[in-house]
Order: structure tokens, then C-alpha cells, then sequence
């Protein structure tokens, strides 16, 4: 983040910074960073801290004492009852965007859905879904694991340590019906091939009550020299995805999260 700041600082953009941060933390006229001031992400999070934990809470503590701990309120747990909003089931702004950002998209050359831009609620299939080959048989994604914040804790010692003893924190998960189908078994080497030809490799684990017409995987895999407790464990599964406009939702433009696979064994069982 601070190499992201330092860039900014650069562009000229330091008061435009520290508007987006005094409006994010939601920090008044006493606490708020000024229009010159040089700031930096520890500064952020001691701001950040003491504004929802009070002026002897800041960074410094946290460091001491690791946590703070209370009685979880109902309104916590259950937050969305206590939220007072309403949900838009028609969207007739959608119909003026898809004019304004199809003329510059179509001046850039970008090809999406564009029927997409509509005020209706509506589904419409990804490319996995529009898919003719039956090679790629099953439906690959990733999830979040109980041990991890997506793929940012993968460095901690304690968590690794507690992954290793997991059995699908680190491994590939399918249905025992489906692999019994393909001649596969439990703690088998495996390789996927995405219908974009990418692979990547793994151990599979037998998951009872998994979608026969899946597989899938915690996303790890870490290649960093600067993360050597994350590093070469488990697989990537951004690897086997294609980073182009037509797999993106046209909306957001953020890339699909699914994708075709096919499977194989890749060598001897353990207990050959």
C-alpha cells in the first residue's frame, strides 16, 4: 500500500488520497487527513483503529494484545434485519449506461454482452455455461476455507500449521461418485486442464456430499520468494482461467469464477 501511495504522491493525486481516506474511515473535522499531508498505511490503520475502538486503541495496542474481545450483540450477528434499505427490483438506469458505455467500449474495440444492460433482473450463462466440448466435463471453482481469509493468511506459521492437518485446505476436493467414475481415488496426484488448455496440479480428496459435477480447491499455490511458509503448497486456480473481456461480466467487467475442467491421474497411488 505504500508503494501504491508513493506512486499517487507522484501523480500529483495526495489530496485526492487523503479525501478517499478521511471519507472511507469516516473521520471528522478533528481527526481527518489534511490535503498535503504525506500519510502512510500504518497511519491509516492507527486512525482507522482508534476511530472504532476508541484513542487508547490504536496500533501499538493491538500489537500488545492481539485481539479485542466482546459480547457479540444481535444487531452484529444478524445485522441485515437491523438495516433499514430497500431493494430495487427495476433499474431503469441501466438502459442510459448501456448507451453511454457501449459508444466507448465500441470505440476501444471491446466485445461484451451487452443485452446484459438491462433494468430487469434476469440470468444469463457464462462461457462455461455456452461450452459444446464434453471433454471438460465438470464445473471447476474455488471457495473460501474455514482456516483463511481468501489467500492473504497463507504466510502465517500457526495457520500453515493447522492447514497441514486439514483435509482439503490444501488439497482438491470432488465427489467419491465422480471419481469413482473416472478411476480416481482418494489422495490420487492429479492434473486439471481448464477449456482454455491451462493445467495445474494437485492431490484430490474425497468430499462426500460435493455436486458430482464439480471440483474444486481452495486458490493457493504461492510462488513468492518473500512468502517461503505459502510458497509450493497447494494449487492456483487463477491459473486456469483466461483474463479477457468476453470472460468478465459486462457489468463489473471482474472475471468469471468458473470455469470447464478435465482430470487425470498423474501418477502411482500411495499405497501401490
Amino acid at each position: 500500500m505504500d508503494v501504491t501511495f508513493e506512486i499517487l504522491d507522484r501523480l500529483g493525486k495526495r489530496k485526492e488520497l487523503n479525501e478517499f481516506w478521511n471519507r472511507d474511515l469516516g473521520l471528522d473535522e478533528t481527526d481527518k487527513f489534511g490535503p498535503t499531508e504525506k500519510i502512510t498505511w500504518e497511519q491509516i490503520s492507527e486512525k482507522m483503529l482508534k476511530h472504532n475502538f476508541g484513542p487508547d486503541h490504536g496500533v501499538e495496542w493491538f500489537k500488545k494484545h492481539g485481539a479485542m474481545i466482546w459480547p457479540k450483540k444481535v444487531q452484529e450477528a444478524y445485522w441485515r434485519h437491523f438495516t433499514d434499505a430497500r431493494v430495487p427490483i427495476y433499474m431503469e438506469f441501466m438502459v442510459d449506461l448501456k448507451k453511454k458505455i457501449k459508444k466507448i467500449a465500441d470505440e476501444c474495440g471491446i466485445k461484451v454482452n451487452w443485452d446484459q444492460y438491462t433494468p430487469f433482473i434476469e440470468w444469463f450463462p457464462c462461457t462455461p455455461h455456452l461450452l459444446k466440448e464434453t471433454d471438460f466435463d465438470l464445473y471447476c471453482f474455488t471457495y473460501r476455507d474455514i482456516l483463511h481469509s481468501n489467500t492473504m493468511t497463507m504466510e502465517q506459521p500457526w495457520l500453515d500449521e493447522a492447514s497441514k492437518m486439514h483435509p482439503y485446505t490444501y488439497n482438491i476436493s470432488m465427489s467419491p461418485h465422480t471419481a469413482k467414475q473416472k478411476g480416481l481415488a482418494d489422495n490420487d496426484p492429479i492434473e486439471i486442464e481448464s477449456m482454455y488448455g491451462r493445467k495445474i496440479r494437485g492431490t484430490l480428496k474425497l468430499r462426500k456430499g460435493q455436486h458430482p459435477q464439480t471440483i474444486a480447491f481452495l486458490s493457493a499455490g504461492h510462488w513468492a520468494k518473500g512468502q517461503p511458509v505459502a510458497a509450493n503448497k497447494g494449487a492456483n486456480f487463477y491459473e486456469l482461467l483466461e483474463s479477457r473481456y468476453e470472460n468478465s461480466d459486462p457489468l463489473g467487467f471482474t472475471q468469471e469464477m468458473c470455469v470447464r475442467v478435465k482430470v487425470r491421474r498423474t501418477g502411482g497411488r500411495q499405497d501401490d
